[in-house]
């Protein structure tokens, strides 16, 4: 069954502010969801617990030093709520300093 994926306001303004030569490997990623969006892999896993600043996300993908936060909506639909900078810092301060800009 083939998932739909929506982009929240907030994931788009991510992307856009993203390098575009790191866009690519995320939008793979990302496109993968279409058809396993609840398939734990090593680099795409159910969140352990929820996120303070983004109680919503329940799935998060690993791409390099950026993450993907996403949930999936009755079974058919990806929502993708955001694409942070990882980096060295936790995921909830990755996610809280994102929310700051």
């Amino acid at each position: 069954m083939a998932h739909d994926v929506q982009w929240s306001e907030e994931a788009r303004a991510d992307i856009g502010i993203m390098p575009v030569f790191r866009r690519g490997p995320l939008f793979a990623a990302i496109d993968e969801l279409r058809a396993q969006a609840e398939f734990a892999t090593r680099n795409r896993k159910p969140l352990a617990e929820p996120i303070e600043d983004l109680p919503d996300a329940t799935w998060e993908i690993r791409v390099g030093d950026y993450r993907v936060f996403y949930r999936v909506i009755e079974s058919r639909i990806v929502q993708v709520l955001r694409v942070i900078l990882k980096g060295t810092s936790t995921t909830a301060e990755a996610v809280a300093r994102g929310r700051r800009r």
